[in-house]
């Protein structure tokens, strides 16, 4: 073998990174995926969020709107987070996922929120009334 190669390079198969450098090559390029997202997004999706909040009743229809109310954005997995008074209120908007989801990013003008968490509120403020 000469100039440091391995024998499998010199057999012509390539060589495998290591897992270790595979796991740090993928945080990193979650990373830097995440943050070209905001970096694209800028301060304008702060202001949609805004006025999602404000017009919650719109987006959602009176009947989700009435049960579940809006609590904030998880940025980490891009989830809508709502807040319910009781565990039916939970269930059923739970059952209706998709549809505020597909409400919510309508509004938003993109695939906006990947996910949806609802809650118990348990005195916690919800964003509409802000």
């Amino acid at each position: 073998m000469s100039g440091g190669r391995t024998f499998l390079q010199e057999a012509g198969k390539p060589r495998r990174p290591r897992p270790s450098a595979l796991r740090a090559e993928q945080s990193c390029s979650a990373a830097e995926a995440v943050r070209d997202l905001f970096a694209g997004l800028g301060r304008p999706w702060q202001g949609r969020l805004k006025e999602l909040w404000r017009h919650w009743d719109m987006v959602a229809g009176e009947e989700i709107a009435r049960i579940g109310r809006p609590l904030g954005y998880g940025s980490k997995d891009r989830s809508l987070l709502l807040g319910v008074d009781d565990a039916m209120a939970l269930q059923e908007l739970s059952l209706q996922r998709d549809d505020i989801l597909e409400r919510s990013n309508a509004f938003m003008n993109e695939t906006f929120f990947l996910n949806l968490k609802v809650r118990l509120l348990q005195d916690q403020t919800d964003l509409s009334t802000m």
